[in-house]
């Protein structure tokens, strides 16, 4: 399966209206952000990810606000970035 037919398959899980994410600062001093997300969430936000892999566009992005989620403490983008500063482990 490619990426598109995978991402297809996630969109139709996603039940917009009962879709629910949320950002918020954690941490003893608010430096961590977090991701809470219901199941309708985590497919949507693992969509925009395949999305953004598939394009392979340098900079193509999508914004979690307070217009995009239903709350959002602190604004979160994920961006596609060919060759990230650090590698991960």
């Amino acid at each position: 399966m490619k990426l598109p037919e995978i991402n297809a398959t996630l969109e139709k899980l996603v039940d917009p209206l009962k879709q629910c994410i949320e950002i918020a600062r954690t941490g003893s001093k608010g430096e961590e952000v977090a991701i809470f997300a219901n199941r309708e969430g985590l497919i949507q936000i693992a969509a925009y990810c395949l999305d953004l892999a598939e394009r392979e566009s340098e900079g193509a992005h999508y914004h979690f606000d307070e217009t995009s989620v239903d709350a959002a403490e602190v604004p979160m983008v994920i961006t596609y970035k060919k060759r990230p500063n650090k590698a991960v482990d």
